[in-house]
């Protein structure tokens, strides 16, 4: 065997290992979750597929009648509401969830956030426990808040809001504000900024019914997104 038959050799194995090595150690940096649909949802405008990974960059969007959850971690899941459009990205070690349109619930011990770009506002779990958020965009500049459970985090507005188990705030494009919901008309309370940018938060106290149960996550075979080869 020559010198250069052995060199030849060893660059095939050398390539070959290069090529499988590659897309593992891609797919694991990118690798947000794996989701599962009830009804028709797209991913990067293409049909999903139950049991897909999803990706960093990916985007979401469900019809009229289906639901999407994608398991992040154990104490980490977001589930889509019918008509919903969202874009998945990691950023600083959390997955961000881009919600554009529609209904999103988030439970997360911390991981996992809820972006809404438009009013320039990040919502975040605000304490130590895991926490049940629902962030819903009412139309283009209007967008409420609520925390089903545990403490949440509302940041990008003049100042931070925090909201506790059963409150919600309602984020509009004007100067901040905080009100309590009363009977009957009440006066407003002094504006606090005043910047265009600054967002308008109404605190107000929901009534929220405890629901038995939030997630259901369903095992199934795992397949890549229509975004990844």
């Amino acid at each position: 065997m020559t010198v250069k038959s052995v060199l030849s050799g060893i660059l095939v194995i050398t390539l070959s290992v290069l090529l499988v090595i590659t897309p593992v150690s891609a797919s694991a940096k990118d690798f947000v979750g794996i989701g599962t649909a009830s009804g028709s949802a797209l991913i990067n405008g293409m049909e999903f597929s139950n049991g897909s990974n999803l990706y960093s960059s990916d985007r979401v969007q469900t019809e009229a009648k289906s639901n999407f959850l994608l398991s992040v971690a154990p104490d980490e899941r977001v589930a889509l509401s019918p008509d919903t459009l969202a874009q998945l990205r990691s950023e600083g070690g959390s997955l961000i969830v881009g919600l554009q349109r529609g209904r999103v619930r988030v439970q997360s011990a911390g991981h996992t956030r809820i972006s809404l770009d438009q009013l320039g506002v990040l919502v975040k779990n605000g304490g130590s426990n895991p926490a049940l958020a629902e962030v819903t965009i009412l139309s283009g500049h209007q967008v409420q808040v609520s925390a089903l459970r545990g403490s949440l985090e509302i940041t990008g507005a003049s100042k931070p809001v925090t909201l506790l188990a059963g409150q919600g705030a309602m984020l509009t494009d004007a100067t901040l504000n905080m009100a309590t919901p009363a009977p009957g008309p009440a006066p407003a309370p002094p504006a606090i900024g005043g910047g265009a940018h600054d967002i308008a938060i109404f605190i107000f106290v929901l009534a929220v019914a405890t629901t038995a149960s939030f997630f259901a996550f369903s095992a199934a075979h795992t397949s890549e997104s229509p975004s990844k080869p």
